[in-house]
């Protein structure tokens, strides 16, 4: 069985990426990270998430990619 997520962060600046995952967490969800497109699309077929919350404005793709 896949593990679970409550929330896929995507995010390439690494001080907001931190902040965003400390307030996920303290609001009790749980939280995988991922830095980047290629990285996001790995987390999606290893595990399952209930939400995607993504930078818009990443290296070579946008957040709706």
């Amino acid at each position: 069985m896949k593990p679970s997520f409550d929330v896929l962060l995507v995010e390439d600046d690494r001080a907001v990426h931190e902040a965003a995952a400390h307030i996920l967490s303290l609001e009790g969800l749980t939280v995988d990270r991922a830095e980047d497109v290629s990285a996001a699309v790995a987390r999606l077929r290893n595990a399952q998430h209930q939400i995607v919350l993504s930078d818009l404005m990443l290296a070579g793709f946008s957040g709706f990619d």
